[in-house]
């Protein structure tokens, strides 16, 4: 009896030197072994890409837009016109992740131009069917005041400002089917000094009328219905194209302030995707929307996306 109480204590000791033999590897493999197990119970343990998840999904902060003067030191400084609709325009700060807001009651639906130290978009007063009133305003950045500069009954199909003058096309536009007589319809083109608040009707004929060669098979009506855009002001030039409701596609062509004529510009060429921002790039003719439109320290700088 007692050789079998020796051996069972012998026994009892050996396993449980195994015991501790065998947790002692374990242990050793899980503190020593990182290759095999990550410890993510800190947060300066956990994987990097969680973090950089937190990172990306942080919403910038929204803050009321108030003109470079009145911003903090610092910021303000590399802005971004973000985004527009009917009530507000944005702006991106990157660097501080901000987004300032500037409220602007009505905003149509023509992009923002610009010239020097100053925004310029459109804003419009709408009746339950019909227009009232639709104006061009400025924005300056400096200060965050808003002027209006001129009105109109019509609506304002594009505009362009420069040097302080603005040149805008008023006119009907259409799809395929066109509810009134063919004759209803037709672009007029205007410039008004910001300075003299004198407006001066710059053309005396349709568009068409003046110069324009047209496609074969089209009529007069196709382009006076559709859209209008004027990109840019180049050599007393205005560069301007016909643009079709349903599509983006656009004919080019100038029209000369001096002459008041107008000249195709690539014959009677219909550019279309993906042709037609090459074709605007080759014109110099990039619109804001298209182009990334910054604010740094006070001035405006464009950069293409």
């Amino acid at each position: 009896m007692k050789n079998n109480q020796g051996f069972s204590n012998i026994l009892i000791i050996v396993i449980g030197l195994l015991i501790i033999g065998v947790g002692g590897y374990f242990g050793y493999s899980y503190l020593y072994n990182p290759s095999t197990t990550v410890r993510i119970s800190s947060p300066e343990n956990a994987p990097v890409s969680q973090q950089i998840t937190k990172e990306d999904t942080k919403k910038p902060q929204e803050i009321e837009f108030k003109g470079l003067d009145n911003c903090p030191k610092n910021e303000c400084k590399n802005l971004e016109v973000l985004n527009h609709n009917n009530i507000e325009i944005q702006f991106l700060d990157k660097e501080v992740n901000k987004v300032y807001t500037k409220m602007v009651e009505g905003i149509g639906p023509n992009d923002i131009k610009f010239d020097k130290n100053y925004l310029y978009f459109e804003t419009n007063r709408m009746a339950e069917t019909d227009l009232l009133e639709a104006k061009i305003n400025s924005l300056n950045i400096n200060n965050g005041v808003i002027t209006e500069l001129m009105s109109s009954k019509s609506r304002i199909n594009s505009f362009l400002v420069s040097n302080n003058i603005i040149y805008y096309a008023i006119g009907k536009t259409c799809g395929e089917v066109c509810p009134d007589p063919e004759n209803t319809y037709g672009h007029k083109l205007y410039s008004y000094n910001i300075d003299t608040k004198e407006t001066i009707k710059l053309n005396s004929k349709n568009l068409t009328d003046s110069g324009y060669v047209l496609p074969p098979y089209f009529k007069k009506i196709d382009f006076e219905r559709g859209r209008i855009n004027i990109y840019k002001l180049e050599n007393n030039k205005l560069i301007m194209s016909f643009g079709q409701m349903i599509q983006p596609a656009e004919w080019f062509f100038y029209f000369d302030l001096g002459t008041k004529k107008v000249t195709n510009i690539d014959g009677t060429k219909l550019y279309g995707y993906p042709e037609l921002g090459e074709k605007k790039k080759e014109l110099g003719a990039w619109q804001q929307f298209e182009r990334k439109l910054f604010i740094r320290n006070g001035i405006f700088v464009i950069e293409d996306k």
